[in-house]
């Protein structure tokens, strides 16, 4: 009688631990099922806000030289070697990044998640930074307009505030 007694607790436990690991495994899934797209999301914003910080670096340049020569820096071609850039993977720097941009915003000459470019539309400089974090998905984009204001002989501009878009998918 004894043994028989010995035998079911034995089996009780067994399957309690069975069970008991079926249940680990389940609670797990459904944790790392709502961890992972915040993980995602969060990696997203934080390569995004550096996109914002050298964007708004480059806005204050522009700003700066229109302000002393009324007159905005040259255009910062988009780069033809960030093609095959995307996954969220650093990338080299823009291949057509020329001195003025280069000399002045140091973090262009480094790898990075996005693209940059300055493109002229009048009185204004379009300034974006564009980046491919699924390969094929939306582009996340950031951009900054700095227009630019001639009043007599004296040159003033005015920077809007970063715009994002794509930000979280």
């Amino acid at each position: 009688m004894e043994k028989k007694k010995n035998s079911n607790t034995a089996m009780i436990l067994v399957v309690l631990f069975v069970v008991g690991g079926f249940a680990l495994l389940f609670c797990g899934g459904i944790l790392a099922a709502i961890a992972v797209p915040a993980f995602m999301r969060y990696t997203t914003k934080s390569k995004t806000t550096e996109a914002a910080m050298v964007t708004r670096q480059m806005a204050e340049f522009a700003r700066t030289a229109f302000v002393e020569t009324c007159t905005f820096p040259e255009a910062l071609p988009p780069a033809t070697n960030r093609a095959d850039c995307c996954g969220g993977e650093k990338c080299a720097p823009n291949d057509k990044l020329n001195a003025i941009w280069g000399q002045n915003i140091g973090a262009l000459r480094d790898p990075s998640y996005f693209s940059y470019t300055a493109t002229p539309q009048g009185e204004s400089l379009m300034i974006e930074a564009k980046a491919d974090f699924k390969c094929g998905g939306p582009l996340h984009t950031v951009a900054i307009e700095v227009t630019g204001v001639k009043t007599g002989e004296t040159c003033d501009a005015m920077v809007s505030m970063p715009g994002t878009l794509n930000e979280f998918e």
